[in-house]
């Protein structure tokens, strides 16, 4: 088996992923110890994702903003910080990167 093989050979990124790399040992690789079938269960998204078709995904876990920002750890003390620096490099940031 190529254990080297390139998506031109394989259905897609995800197929090549799993069916063309195996381990010293001859098994599948696995993706933090779970198989293609355990994480396509798992998450049924990641059957439109390796089809390559469109998909949009919504996280149904989001917190609203002053809830969520208690877990941050940041005060206001450090978006002022914040602020002043990207004042400060303003001008740098302009002449690198003159799209923004």
């Amino acid at each position: 088996m190529d254990v080297h093989a390139t998506e031109t050979q394989c259905a897609s990124a995800w197929e090549c992923k799993f069916s063309r790399k195996t381990n010293a040992e001859g098994s599948y690789v696995l993706i933090a110890n779970k198989s293609k079938e355990q994480w396509v269960a798992s998450h049924p998204l990641i059957r439109q994702l390796v089809s390559l078709k469109e998909i949009a995904w919504f996280n149904p876990n989001i917190a609203p903003t002053e809830i969520a920002l208690t877990d941050v750890g940041l005060t206001q003390a450090d978006v002022d910080d914040a602020s002043q620096r990207l004042a400060r490099f303003a001008p740098f940031i302009c002449r690198v990167f003159p799209q923004t």
